[in-house]
């Protein structure tokens, strides 16, 4: 047993314990993390012509781990309205299950002083089956209470409550005194237990930047259950300075089964026994990350050819997720301010889209030709449902980049001589995106009739999976001779 639970149990016993849940407890439902909510969000942003010299602002932030200003930029980039109906559809949580870690807390729950969070979804409320009152803002008796759910961060459909931006955390830890008072009475009279945050998260720093303030030259101890691999030495080193130490364990497998382990190890022995952690998905370390739950279930079922039954579901769930800016390529949406270009730069940026163009039919022969078969398995053998979600979601993002490439072309504005171009450019876009669907239907089809009910094909039957890339006829040697051109007409 590691030496800290001791603390955390005596701690417990006295009704002084409050755990503060970060977004890792929420991933574990199925819920995305900072990164992957900033990777979406570009993802839709970008499909929606937000212009790329902010995109790119964006991508700098989340590659030096700065996702709270990413997400500001997103929401200006965005607008306000947009940014939110994102979030929220991401972060709904009505259809998942509540997971182990969850579960473990709310077996907590007889004696724990109070549970603190930074998430905004209601996996923590769920769990907690309503026994607990829920505030999204401090009272002025809430270091009194016991028995409580404060959300630092607001709660799903209060967006006037949210905590995302730059801004937005600003307000919550400067402006406003109740909280201030709050969060400094839990910190020097109760015992705090961080856990679902991993040392490089950003909303982390935040709050170890509140510890630290309240922390002084000798701050009462704290404690913080983490994944061995979030630790680097420098972030260990400001944590123990500011009185929270440290229990690490292993998370070989990725399912974070330890970390409900140790929650579980805080009870009494006497209950422990009693304690229902199951995952409803079956075993946590089974769950596959970015699988819908329809997807999940025919993964966990390994029914006969259930290879393609699964590839089917994934690509069909990524391509629905493209399908309101699938619709706006349809109806002619695109929005965003147009992209005003002199000749020369348009022909510039012209030769760098036709480079991003063949990038992706390359990758996406690649994922076809050769990831899709090695997922598959050879012959006679299982194949790998992790490498199934890894080509279907690289397939539906290059779907995606399709899509956005050519709304950019029609956002182009420039001499009307390059019109006939920037109109052959948009074809070959529709052609790659049809093409795409078409498969898609394919293999629908092909599930559907070969491989439902009573309708399974003899054993060693060939299904043929293969997606026809190909370009309008005679696309190449059009666009050619007009860059050429307007090579010559623009002395470029």
């Amino acid at each position: 047993m590691h030496p800290s639970l001791t603390e955390l149990q005596q701690a417990y016993a006295r009704g002084d314990l409050v755990i503060f849940a970060g977004a890792g407890i929420s991933a574990g439902a199925g819920l995305p993390s900072w990164a992957e909510l900033v990777k979406r969000l570009v993802a839709h942003a970008r499909a929606r012509g937000v212009a790329e010299h902010l995109l790119l602002e964006v991508d700098e932030l989340v590659a030096s781990l700065q996702f709270i200003d990413a997400l500001s930029a997103l929401k200006d980039a965005m607008g306000g309205p947009e940014f939110c109906s994102f979030i929220e559809r991401q972060l709904d949580d009505s259809a998942l299950p509540v997971p182990p870690a969850a579960k473990a807390i709310a077996a907590l729950s007889a004696n724990l002083r109070a549970v603190l969070t930074t998430n905004v979804d209601r996996i923590l409320e769920r769990a907690l089956a309503g026994q607990w009152p829920t505030f999204s803002k401090a009272t002025l008796d809430v270091a009194q209470r016991r028995g409580f759910l404060l959300k630092l961060h607001g709660t799903l459909h209060e967006r006037n409550t949210w905590v995302f931006t730059r801004a937005d955390y600003d307000r919550a830890m400067y402006a406003d005194p109740q909280m201030q008072t709050a969060f400094s009475a839990l910190f020097h009279g109760r015992t705090l237990l961080f856990v679902g945050y991993g040392l490089t998260d950003d909303d982390f720093d935040q709050l170890l930047a509140r510890v630290r303030a309240l922390s002084g030259d000798q701050p009462p101890r704290h404690f913080a259950i983490v994944p061995a691999s979030s630790v680097r030495a420098y972030k260990r080193k400001r944590l123990e300075s500011a009185g929270v130490s440290l229990i690490i364990y292993e998370n070989g497998d990725g399912s974070h089964r330890e970390l409900t382990e140790l929650l579980v190890a805080i009870l009494p022995p006497s209950e422990r026994g009693s304690v229902d952690v199951a995952d409803p998905r079956r075993v946590v370390r089974n769950r596959i990350p970015g699988a819908s739950e329809l997807a999940q279930r025919i993964a966990d079922e390994r029914s006969e050819n259930w290879e393609i039954k699964l590839f089917s579901q994934l690509l069909s769930d990524e391509l629905a997720a493209s399908s309101a800016e699938r619709r706006d390529l349809h109806f002619g949406v695109s929005f965003g301010p147009p992209d005003n270009l002199d000749p020369k730069a348009a022909i510039s940026w012209m030769s760098t889209q036709f480079a991003a163009s063949i990038r992706n039919i390359d990758i996406l022969k690649s994922l076809v030709n050769t990831g899709l078969a090695d997922a598959m398995g050879p012959p006679g053998q299982p194949g790998d449902a992790y490498k199934l979600v890894y080509v279907a979601n690289r397939i539906g993002q290059v779907y995606r980049e399709m899509i956005s490439w050519t709304l950019r072309w029609r956002r182009v504005q420039t001499d009307e001589a390059f019109r006939p171009t920037l109109q052959l450019a948009q074809l070959a876009g529709h052609r790659l995106i049809d093409r795409i669907e078409e498969w898609n239907q394919r293999i629908a089809t092909t599930v559907r009739e070969h491989f439902e009910g009573h309708n399974n094909l003899p054993p060693g039957t060939t299904i043929n999976l293969g997606l026809v890339v190909d370009l309008p006829e005679g696309w190449e040697e059009q666009m050619q001779a007009q860059m050429e051109h307007l090579r010559r007409r623009f002395r470029w």
